[in-house]
């Protein structure tokens, strides 16, 4: 019972004091030990937690030993499986949002660094109604959860290492079967990263092209360098991500019912450079550039 009163920060990390929000995501998985009939029942062998948080949110320490991220939590969802790894609905909404203005939505926890750690009580009131989830991750060997501390606290990865941490989850939610019981885990997954799928500096939640092409300088038919950096504007699309998508667009869109044929820069080519300087994201000097290349890109042969 000692643990279950311990909170762990499972990778609260505070990364950098930039004023542009991070987010970082944890993530766990464990064989369910004992739960309540209802998920037993269902056939749930299996648990997922995953939940973001902004790591720009600054660490507030209460205790030499004691810690709490206030208002940092994003969005926390629990995914349950059976035995072949198929997900079980119990009507829980896949991810839980947490609003701006949420009574809470914190990240706290206690250190020891010579043995254990203990995570964390999620709690937060959206539309007067109480969405309830708490969640604690301990080590069960003499090794912590927690790497060495440098710049900020990064826990430890598991690849399928069969009972090294230990989990206890509660969630209650209005209209589901979840209005409470303690449900146990063996952990034997744990992993974290940044959401930036394509590692362009936009997080995934605020990146409009997910798949970003990032050549350190614009290139035109794939090989013809136009000199201009490739830059990547605030919407996480690069210079060269406005460029294919306008040839996704000639692509796609028939004329007289016959696809066109390229022969030289559409009208959406051209416009591009126009538009990333009316957005402030490249120079006139640098459009004039675009153009160039775009032109020159056209009728130039590649060399061997």
């Amino acid at each position: 019972m000692a643990n279950k009163s311990k909170l762990l920060l499972l990778g609260a990390a505070f990364l950098s004091l930039s004023a542009t929000a991070q987010d970082l995501s944890g993530e766990f998985t464990g064989d369910i030990s004992s739960a309540p009939g209802f998920v037993t029942d269902a056939g749930a062998t299996s648990v997922t937690v995953n939940f973001t948080y902004d790591t720009t949110v600054p660490l507030n320490q209460s205790s030499p030993d004691y810690f709490t991220y206030v208002g940092a939590l994003k969005s926390v969802s629990y995914e349950f499986f059976d035995a072949q790894g198929q997900p079980i609905d119990f009507g829980l909404p896949s991810l839980f949002q947490i609003p701006t203005g949420a009574t809470t939505g914190n990240l706290a926890g206690s250190f020891d660094y010579g043995a254990n750690y203990s995570f964390n009580t999620i709690d937060y009131t959206v539309a007067q109604e109480n969405y309830f989830g708490y969640f604690n991750l301990s080590s069960n060997q003499v090794s912590p959860l927690m790497q060495p501390l440098a710049d900020y606290p990064r826990f430890q990865e598991l690849n399928n290492q069969a009972n090294a941490f230990s989990s206890i989850l509660i969630v209650r939610a209005p209209n589901t079967l979840f209005t409470g019981g303690w449900i146990h885990l063996n952990v034997h997954s744990l992993s974290y990263g940044i959401l930036d799928a394509d590692e362009d500096g936009v997080v995934d939640a605020e990146d409009s092209c997910s798949a970003s092409l990032l050549d350190e300088t614009v290139l035109f038919e794939g090989w013809y360098d136009s000199g201009v950096t490739n830059y990547v504007d605030a919407d996480g699309c690069s210079v060269m991500d406005h460029y294919a998508a306008c040839e996704v667009e000639e692509q796609e869109a028939p004329r007289r019912g016959i696809r066109s044929v390229r022969s030289g820069p559409s009208s959406c080519e051209k416009a591009v450079s126009y538009d990333l300087v009316a957005d402030g994201v490249i120079s006139y000097a640098e459009a004039r550039m675009l153009r160039a290349a775009l032109y020159e890109s056209s009728t130039a042969t590649q060399p061997d």
